[in-house]
C-alpha cells in the first residue's frame, strides 16, 4: 500500500501540474510549446531547444534546465544531452511554494534560456553550442556514434567514413553499455556510408527523427526540413548541365 507521502509525490511531478507552473511563460511566449515536462521553442526541425521542468527531491522542489539535441538519432527515451541547469540569487526559490517561483522562471528563461535558444536554427548551430564548453557539455563528437551521425547529416563525407571505419573496427560494446544502439548504427548507417549513398542516408536519418519526434511527443509541431547531405546533392543536379 502506498504511503501518504508517496501518493503526494506521484502528484506533484505530473506533466499536468508543471504545465499550470509554465502556463505564463507559454502566455508570454507564443513560439513555446509544451510536451511532457518541457518547453519547446517552435519550430521543432532536426534539432529540440528545450526548457525542462526536471524533478527534484522533496514534495515541491523541482529544477528548471535548458539546453538542446539533435532529434535524427535512435533512441528510446526524451533525454535531452546537452542542458544547463537554471540558476537563481534566493535559495529555494525552485519551490512552488515560494511565492515568486513563476516569475523567477519566466525571468530566467527569457533572460539567460530563450535569446540563445532563439538563434539556434542548423545543425552547426546546434555543433557550436554543444562545443561551446558550458559546464557538463561534451563535444558533439565526443562519442563516435554521435559524431558519425551528425557528419552524415551534414554531408561530411571524410568525417563520417572516418567514424565508421572506427566503429566497425572497435570492440562491441557490452549490454549495459549500449550494445543495441551501437549494432542498430553500425548495421543499418554505416554500410549507406561505406557506399556515400547519400539518398539512403537522408531516408535513414528521417525515419530516426521521425521516431524521436514522436518519443518527445511533438509530432504536431515538427516541420520536416532536407538534411545538408540532400542540399548538396540538390545543388550538384542542378548545377549538372543537360546531356
Amino acid at each position: 500500500m502506498a504511503t501518504a507521502d508517496a501518493k503526494e509525490t506521484r502528484e506533484m511531478t505530473t506533466a499536468a501540474e508543471v504545465k499550470t507552473m509554465v502556463q505564463p511563460l507559454l502566455e508570454r511566449n507564443p513560439d513555446l510549446a509544451f510536451a511532457g515536462r518541457m518547453l519547446f521553442v517552435r519550430p521543432v526541425t532536426h534539432i529540440a531547444r528545450v526548457i525542462e521542468i526536471t524533478r527534484n527531491t522533496g514534495r515541491f522542489a523541482f529544477t528548471p534546465v535548458w539546453g538542446s539535441t539533435f532529434l535524427f538519432f535512435p533512441r528510446d527515451a526524451p533525454v535531452v544531452r546537452w542542458t544547463s541547469r537554471l540558476w537563481y540569487d534566493s535559495l529555494g526559490i525552485w519551490n512552488t511554494t515560494h511565492p515568486d517561483h513563476q516569475r523567477a522562471l519566466i525571468e530566467t528563461v527569457e533572460a539567460n534560456a530563450l535569446p540563445v535558444l532563439r538563434k539556434m536554427h542548423t545543425i552547426d548551430d546546434f555543433v557550436a553550442f554543444a562545443d561551446s564548453g558550458r559546464p557538463f557539455f561534451d563535444r558533439w563528437d565526443t562519442e563516435t556514434l554521435r559524431g558519425l551521425v551528425v557528419c552524415a547529416a551534414k554531408g561530411d563525407r571524410e568525417g563520417a567514413q572516418n567514424a565508421s571505419d572506427y566503429l566497425l573496427n572497435s570492440k562491441r560494446p557490452r549490454e549495459d553499455e549500449g550494445l543495441a544502439e551501437f549494432l542498430l548504427i553500425t548495421d543499418s548507417l554505416c554500410p549507406l556510408v561505406a557506399k556515400w549513398d547519400r539518398a539512403g542516408i537522408a531516408r535513414l536519418l528521417h525515419e530516426w527523427e521521425a521516431f524521436s519526434v514522436k518519443t518527445f511527443k511533438v509530432e504536431k509541431y515538427w516541420q520536416p526540413t532536407p538534411f545538408p547531405i540532400e542540399m548538396d546533392m540538390a545543388l550538384e543536379s542542378s548545377s549538372t548541365p543537360p546531356v
